[in-house]
């Protein structure tokens, strides 16, 4: 009818949009503050590697990312049940390391930015800074994707570079 109000796609878009995003921008820091709390060990050793072997974290998430990434695929595209379910199981673990990842990295960019102010952080201050620093990276497209999936690769690396240590590894590796 004439006298209807309807709202188009877009508007309702942009409802949930602007609904959605102050619950993230709370939602991920108490999900790294959560992180910290659970995994205080594995999160140090990460962003130990994240400080002191950049590019060999970002080298070892790739790799073993893409590596992950292919079998996970045919794995689960085989259309076998148990394959298939496999495929599911390595695609969360996927997932969960990845998310560890960003919180070492969360940290690690917190513990920069307070240091480039002088100001000693508490570790909560240090996690919501980091978290809303990298959040404000997906409002810059193309560039702001690409440093933060380049960061989240390299966050990848240094969670599975903590977990599984090389030893024995060639001298070019270890450097980097």
């Amino acid at each position: 009818s004439k006298g209807s109000v309807t709202m188009n796609e877009q508007t309702q878009g942009l409802i949930v949009l602007f609904c959605l995003l102050p619950l993230v921008l709370i939602a991920l820091p108490a999900v790294f503050i959560l992180l910290e709390a659970m995994l205080p060990d594995i999160l140090e050793q990460s962003r130990v590697h994240l400080a002191r072997k950049p590019r060999r974290s970002f080298f070892t998430g790739l790799v073993n990312g893409f590596f992950l990434l292919v079998l996970t695929g045919v794995l689960s595209g085989s259309g076998v049940g148990l394959l298939g379910l496999v495929g599911l199981v390595f695609l969360l673990a996927l997932l969960l390391l990845g998310i560890v990842g960003f919180g070492a990295l969360v940290g690690t960019v917190g513990d920069r930015v307070f240091a480039l102010w002088e100001r000693p952080a508490s570790p909560g201050t240090r996690l919501v800074g980091g978290s809303l620093i990298l959040e404000g990276l997906l409002f810059v497209p193309l560039v702001g994707w690409l440093i933060l999936t380049a960061l989240g690769i390299s966050g990848f690396g240094a969670v599975l570079l903590a977990l599984y240590p090389i030893s024995g590894a060639p001298s070019f590796w270890i450097r980097g």
